[in-house]
């Protein structure tokens, strides 16, 4: 799992994209993730709830088969 601790020894902030953010287990990575201290982007298909993510978190709203809302 990572950590805090581990996560310093990158030198910077981990960049992590969590597909799905939204749906069973896309909340509690994303939490999980951030409180590691990773920069987190939150891509899916529904809008979060309020409050869902920190605020933070980059949400962007998309399907994952569209290639240019991936890109």
């Amino acid at each position: 799992m990572i950590s805090p601790e581990s996560n310093k020894s990158f030198g910077m902030p981990l960049s992590v994209l969590i597909t799905g953010s939204t749906g069973a287990i896309g909340p509690r990575v994303v939490n999980v993730l951030h409180h590691a201290r990773c920069k987190v982007g939150a891509f899916s298909f529904d809008a979060p709830e309020s409050g869902m993510f920190p605020r933070n978190v980059e949400v962007v709203i998309g399907d994952i088969t569209n290639k240019a809302a991936v890109a």
